[in-house]
């Protein structure tokens, strides 16, 4: 069985390849780095070829070991999830965990959220978060209670909405897996979050963090390095005296009584 550790460092060897591709394309180009910065965070869901359902897939497992079940009652397992990150190497100092209950009942919908102009969010996103708010006005509708759950580890912070009605064992959930990488949300029934690895979709959302900012540090340099070869290139050329004009400079000199020191200095 593949460890974490294992997973990540040859997913991010393969993303390191295209870095000297791309730097390329920026010095050619002539880009910023501002305008780097943005292409280097863009949102995980705003890629061309990223499916988020695809993306927590990869997460499934037997059990998640942040669910637990007492007599039929659902709770989200601290414990377990602790235990779970440890056996993957997490540093569990870098672990916080805030848990909010709230009734909603009769409650409306929160109003949709427009993350960014319509020039720069691609129909995709779009799209989903028309049938993203038509689900969560569902859910209102016919659920009574909100479970909030926030996982901080390292840099990020995960986000998790379990939604249930009093007296039903069962809920759904919305999870958003990297609150400053993912500018959308994952719903999910009970079924699908039962086998979600929670503990290894909040290190990869860590990891994937840490090795964006690995990935924008590297372009900086190759930028101050381009910034430094075209400061060189443009800087004076001089261009040393012919005989002809270096004995019309002596012969000033001489007519100023200037001293052989002063004549070298100036020449």
């Amino acid at each position: 069985m593949t460890t974490f550790s294992e997973y990540w460092k040859e997913k991010a060897q393969k993303r390191r390849k295209s870095w000297a591709a791309k730097a390329k394309r920026f010095a050619e180009q002539h880009t910023q780095l501002e305008d780097i910065r943005k292409e280097v965070y863009l949102p995980l869901n705003y890629a061309a070829n990223f499916d988020l359902e695809d993306y927590i897939s990869l997460h499934f497992c037997e059990h998640n070991p942040f669910v637990a079940w007492d007599k039929g009652t659902f709770h989200f397992d601290e414990d377990g999830l602790r235990k779970a990150l440890k056996a993957e190497g997490a540093n569990l100092n870098e672990l916080a965990i805030e848990m909010s209950h709230q009734s909603i009942r009769e409650a409306e919908a929160p109003q949709p959220i427009v993350n960014s102009s319509p020039e720069w969010t691609p129909n995709k996103v779009w799209d989903f978060e028309r049938k993203y708010h038509a689900w969560l006005k569902h859910v209102y509708a016919i659920c009574t209670d909100m479970d909030t759950v926030k996982l901080s580890y390292g840099e990020v912070s995960m986000a998790i909405n379990r939604y249930s009605r009093k007296g039903e064992p069962f809920g759904f959930y919305e999870l958003n897996p990297c609150e400053q990488l993912t500018k959308s949300s994952i719903l999910m029934q009970e079924t699908d979050y039962s086998f979600l690895n929670t503990a290894t979709l909040l290190m990869e959302s860590a990891a994937e963090w840490q090795l964006r900012q690995e990935e924008l540090n590297y372009y900086a340099k190759k930028l101050k390095i381009r910034t430094m070869e075209a400061a060189t290139t443009d800087s004076i050329e001089f261009e040393l005296w012919d005989d002809k004009k270096l004995g019309k400079k002596v012969a000033e000199y001489i007519d100023k009584d200037y001293h052989v020191e002063k004549m070298l200095e100036l020449s």
